[in-house]
């Protein structure tokens, strides 16, 4: 008797049910879009994108390091009487030979290998969906 419950329930869980039929089957636009939208490759992809973007942005400034000020002042005494010195100098760091150049070059080129690996990956994840 048990058998014969277990049985039945067993098939009442397997059968088929009627009027169950899959609505939401999916096309192959749909789950090629769904895989562009979705997939963990592409955002990571994109995100790399975006990082490389961010150091042509740094690459791109003018002057790398702000302009340094010093000071310095104080009384020296000498003798019978004193004077009072100060020293003021400012001092600005620029790139000579092309190496802001060379540093926006790198950038974009950093973008555009980033841009393909990330068309490599759509290509691949569309092939395999």
């Amino acid at each position: 008797m048990r058998r014969l419950h277990a049985a039945a329930l067993c098939a009442a869980f397997t059968w088929p049910r009627m009027g169950a039929a899959q609505d939401d089957d999916l096309t192959l636009d749909q789950a090629l879009a769904l895989a562009r939208k979705r997939a963990p490759a592409l955002l990571a992809s994109q995100g790399r994108i975006d990082e490389a973007r961010g150091r042509l942005l740094g690459a791109s400034v003018l002057l790398r390091e702000n302009p340094v000020l010093d000071g310095a002042g104080g009384r020296r005494a000498a003798g019978s009487g004193g004077s009072t010195e100060a020293d003021l100098g400012v001092g600005q760091t620029f790139e000579l030979g092309g190496q802001r150049t060379a540093r926006i070059a790198g950038a974009e080129a950093d973008i555009a290998r980033a841009e393909a690996s990330r068309d490599d990956a759509a290509r691949r994840l569309l092939r395999d969906v």
